[in-house]
């Protein structure tokens, strides 16, 4: 429930910051659209983030200090615009790790979100609920050989919702494919250790 606040709380801030843009006087804007709703473009493909190459980049950022590499287990991970190559617009992986500022005997985790996108990193503090169980990168298929496997259903499903692109989550030992756009929408579930569907 706190999820569902804060994101529409972050989505209201949005709109509001967005609508109060002021042109100084007599400076106009014009745009090459007369109104109505514009189709949003797809991301290109050299705006995507191979999954693995993400994994590279957590160690990487985990011996530059964004978090305690030596004390840290990813519980979720989630694909934003994934393409059916596999690729996201960006990989959101949380993590609990010690909280730098709490003795060895409080031993107190924290809740992180690290975003991964072709800009680098960005670690957001999470007050939210990540699952209890890990995520074993180590044993899982990588999402490209996922959407490989699996390429016919996800985008047969693709096709008839009318879109191109998905979100991935992975916890708990599982893939979940949300594909949306406008009022459809179809849900695919399948193991993260072979890939075959729920």
């Amino acid at each position: 429930m706190l999820n569902k606040i804060i994101a529409v709380l972050l989505v209201c801030a949005f709109i509001f910051t967005c609508g109060c843009v002021k042109f100084p006087t007599g400076e106009s804007f014009s745009s090459p659209v007369s109104g109505g709703i514009v189709e949003v473009l797809d991301i290109p493909e050299s705006e995507r983030v191979d999954f693995d190459y993400a994994i590279s980049e957590l160690d990487i950022a985990g011996d530059e200090g964004l978090f305690d590499i030596n004390n840290y287990n990813v519980h979720e991970v989630n694909g934003v615009d994934v393409a059916l190559s596999g690729k996201a617009k960006s990989w959101i992986f949380g993590i609990k790790c010690m909280d730098p500022d709490t003795s060895e005997e409080e031993k107190c985790s924290v809740n992180y979100l690290l975003i991964y996108s072709k800009y680098g990193w960005k670690k957001v503090a999470w007050p939210g609920i990540l699952p209890e169980s890990t995520v074993d990168i180590q044993n899982i298929i990588s999402p490209a050989q996922l959407y490989e496997v699996q390429n016919s259903v996800i985008k047969s499903n693709m096709d008839s919702v009318g879109t191109s692109e998905c979100t991935l989550g992975l916890s708990g030992g599982i893939y979940t494919v949300r594909i949306n756009s406008g009022n459809e929408s179809a849900l695919l579930r399948f193991s993260a250790a072979t890939g075959e569907m729920i």
